[in-house]
């Protein structure tokens, strides 16, 4: 499937291509993630991806339903989870992957960030061996209102971050986010501090 883009641009490396719609844009970056990852299961036997959540990634799955896929040789990970959330809670990312990308495609293993886990700390350490031992090849990466990146808000985004995951405060324009796509009645319900990867961790995606 070969959808055009309506305009593309060019910052230094950086190419951007514009779409006409959030549909032919979802759809755009399945074909790409579905050539990425077929030529990556060329040279070897499993492909490690990271996904995100959220509202702006609701026409990029359905575009992944379109794509010829294997995904039992498919290993999934997950940037970011509130700390303290039930892996119930309506707004819980490990609900949102559970359902939306485990259940109907079945990847040969989903490894969660557990943002209930009784330490966090030691969940963070735990995840980032992971990490360690499973590079990710191809990562799915949306950008929040305010800029964020996973729950690296601008006030705790740091480019030489010396670990793969942590846990960071929240900023009030993230957790307004949260309540304006309809994840909390309230910003009051939006937890405060979120176990998220960092920059470097993401930007380690080859």
């Amino acid at each position: 499937m070969n959808i055009k883009p309506w305009k593309e641009l060019s910052y230094e490396q950086l190419k951007v291509k514009v779409y006409e719609n959030k549909v032919d844009l979802g759809r755009a970056a399945a074909s790409l993630a579905a050539q990425s990852i077929g030529a990556t299961l060329s040279r070897r036997e499993r492909v490690n991806l990271v996904f995100s959540t959220g509202a702006s990634q609701f026409q990029f799955v359905d575009g992944l339903k379109e794509q010829d896929i294997d995904w039992s040789k498919i290993a999934a990970f997950h940037l970011d989870e509130y700390e303290g959330i039930d892996k119930a809670h309506p707004a819980s990312f490990r609900l949102w992957l559970r359902t939306r990308i485990e259940e109907p495609f079945k990847p040969s293993v989903f490894y969660y960030i557990v943002g209930d886990a009784p330490d966090a700390e030691a969940e963070c350490r735990r995840y980032a061996q992971l990490l360690e031992e499973n590079p990710i090849d191809l990562g799915f990466i949306g950008i929040g209102e305010n800029g964020h990146v996973a729950f690296n808000d601008p006030p705790v985004a740091d480019f030489a971050d010396p670990v793969k995951i942590k846990i960071v405060e929240l900023d009030e324009a993230c957790r307004r986010q949260q309540v304006g796509e309809g994840w909390f009645p309230s910003i009051n319900d939006v937890p405060r501090r979120a176990l998220t990867l960092t920059v470097p961790a993401i930007m380690e995606c080859k």
